[in-house]
């Protein structure tokens, strides 16, 4: 997906019908052109992060992994926020997380 502009998290929730749990966070960088710096990928439920993410550095490719496991509840929103502490760009070929009841 390539994302131009300023994007707002609404447009990207998922709304479960059933309460759960999200664990096994897994990001997949083809790419990174800068040196310096992180990105992050959190999950997050009604907005807010969880302790489900990914903080990697910037020149860093390949996959990453995140064991954590979350709860949310019917009804909450579910959401990732990505941010870059860096200058340049990576690319985040793929991003899986397993949805569980």
């Amino acid at each position: 997906v390539l994302v131009t502009g300023r994007v707002t998290e609404a447009f990207a929730q998922i709304k479960p019908i059933a309460a759960g749990k999200l664990r096994n966070l897994r990001v997949y960088v083809s790419a990174a052109a800068v040196t310096v710096g992180t990105f992050k990928v959190t999950v997050a439920v009604n907005g807010v992060a969880t302790a489900l993410e990914i903080t990697e550095a910037a020149s860093t490719t390949g996959w990453h992994d995140d064991a954590d496991t979350i709860t949310y509840a019917a009804g909450d929103l579910l959401s990732l926020q990505i941010t870059s502490a860096t200058t340049g760009n990576v690319t985040i070929q793929t991003v899986q997380v397993e949805m569980i009841s």
